[in-house]
């Protein structure tokens, strides 16, 4: 609309005073909250491997172990939002090893859990994860959760 120009009941038009600053640019935009989500995701994927590494030792708690489980579900849904399809799926993947390891033992699909199977294969698709996110990989813990059973040849 023109300047001056004015609604039906007389107010000015919206449009009638332009605004002076630029428009966002959203692809500018869109490229920082991607950046911000990267670094989130980043962050999350080390809690995660944190809790695997306190796991492979024995020393994992019920809050971390749900802190890591939902750090998997929020990388998840994050990544799948700004494209990230890989790391999307492999996250979810690694939600779905932190809900098996959450069983109950008399659970039908619980009972059988082995345990060191999960976390080699919960550190496989970590590793993964974080290669898709452009994270170096930190040292992995031993998959084995037995002290003993990481001292045997």
């Amino acid at each position: 609309m023109a300047p001056g120009a004015r609604t039906p009941s007389g107010e000015p038009a919206a449009d009638a005073f332009p605004d002076p600053r630029p428009e966002p640019d959203m692809d500018e935009a869109m490229a920082v909250f991607r950046d911000r989500a990267a670094t989130a995701n980043r962050h999350r994927a080390r809690a995660i491997a944190d809790a695997f590494d306190a796991m492979s030792k024995g020393t994992l708690a019920s809050a971390e172990r749900a802190e890591a489980r939902a750090a998997a579900h929020t990388i998840a849904g994050s990544a799948g939002t700004f494209g990230f399809a890989e790391a999307s799926r492999l996250a979810r993947e690694i939600e779905q090893v932190w809900d098996a390891l959450n069983l109950p033992a008399d659970h039908p699909e619980g009972g059988g859990v082995d345990v060191a199977e999960l976390l080699r294969r919960g550190l496989d698709l970590l590793a993964r994860l974080r290669d898709s996110l452009g994270e170096e990989p930190a040292q992995q813990p031993d998959p084995s959760p037995d002290p003993q059973e990481r001292e045997r040849p």
